[in-house]
């Protein structure tokens, strides 16, 4: 009597209500997944996000749910266990796909190359540490042996030597150089929220100082490195390099009519302005040579839908703010817009 007054206590629609459950989830998630990996950006995040929540808040505890009730005697079955194991199969490859075993595969993989090229795995370790990595840890693991064109990681192509780009890590350059690494090296993957860079394209745009970007830049130069790149010419409204501005804009094509971009859709004027280069700015407006494309970067937004006097604006640069107005620079946000009609 007491044993069925335990299983009675279990009510009878759940059992089958979790297994529904637990089925419905795990396909949406795989769609959801499938959709998030053909996609890009924004949209691709929100789904692989949603896709997680969905299979670690619901679909894991709806598979354990169901685990508990086949392993209490009253309601073990033969079709619940083999239910399990195919649900159980499904899960790990879900799993799998959502990138749960990413960070162990790792580290299987640094473990054999560590025990099959040593010195390969130090000059990774090393040139990974950025611009404060000790360079002699470089310097000797490229004399152990290390292939200074060798990529960061297996699973993708991001050269050593790009990736000391992105940071102008001049002293690591200068010694992947040195041992024979490639100047014109290219990514075929996003770095600093650039598409497949070459090394030459990161440089002028990296978060440091301007003195360590602009000998990074000389080395790649002296070494062959091809400068026709328009994120180079970007890099130098980043650091408000008016000399080099002028040399690359007479280089390029006069019938070249699109403007280009880098990271967050940002154009010319979009980082000058966010860099507050004033001057340069004041060059690209006013030169005789350049004041045309500037004219039609005033009207170019970024990826959030901002123009260069929006970014000024949203920023406090007042100085920047009069001068693009005074070469009829408008607003494209309604709250910058409401700011130029109540304070300009």
């Amino acid at each position: 009597m007491a044993n069925q007054t335990r299983t009675s206590s279990t009510p009878r629609f759940l059992k089958p209500l979790a297994i529904s459950v637990n089925i419905l989830v795990l396909i949406v998630v795989a769609i959801l997944f499938t959709v998030a990996t053909n996609s890009s950006g924004d949209k691709s995040t929100a789904l692989g996000f949603i896709a997680l929540l969905l299979f670690i808040f619901i679909s894991m505890p709806s598979l354990l749910f169901v685990t508990v009730l086949t392993f209490i005697k009253s309601l073990r079955s033969k079709a619940l266990i083999t239910y399990l194991v195919i649900s159980l199969v499904a899960h790990v490859l879900v799993a799998f796909q959502l990138g749960f075993f990413d960070k162990a595969i790792s580290n299987f993989k640094e473990i054999r190359i560590q025990q099959a090229d040593p010195a390969l795995y130090s000059l990774r370790n090393a040139v990974s540490l950025g611009p404060i990595s000790n360079i002699q840890k470089v310097i000797d693991a490229l004399n152990a042996g290390a292939d200074p064109n060798a990529s960061y990681r297996d699973e993708y192509n991001l050269p050593l030597i790009v990736l000391a780009a992105s940071r102008a890590d001049h002293a690591v350059i200068h010694a992947l150089l040195e041992a024979g690494a490639n100047p014109n090296a290219q990514a075929d993957i996003n770095v600093n929220n650039i598409e497949s860079p070459h090394a030459i394209d990161l440089v002028l745009l990296a978060d440091t100082d301007r003195d360590s970007a602009l000998r990074s830049l000389q080395l790649l130069q002296n070494a062959g490195a091809t400068t026709d790149s328009s994120l180079l010419i970007l890099g130098a409204c980043y650091q408000g390099e008016q000399a080099l501005y002028m040399q690359l804009h007479n280089q390029s094509s006069e019938q070249t009519t699109e403007l280009p971009t880098g990271s967050k859709g940002y154009n010319c004027l979009h980082y000058a302005v966010e860099n507050t280069k004033i001057e340069f700015i004041r060059l690209l407006l006013e030169n005789n040579t350049t004041h045309l494309k500037a004219k039609r970067m005033l009207d170019q937004t970024n990826n959030y839908g901002q123009l260069p006097l929006d970014l000024a604006l949203s920023h406090g640069k007042t100085g920047i703010t009069r001068l693009l107005l005074h070469h009829g620079a408008t607003a494209n946000k309604e709250q910058n817009k409401q700011t130029l009609l109540s304070e300009w």
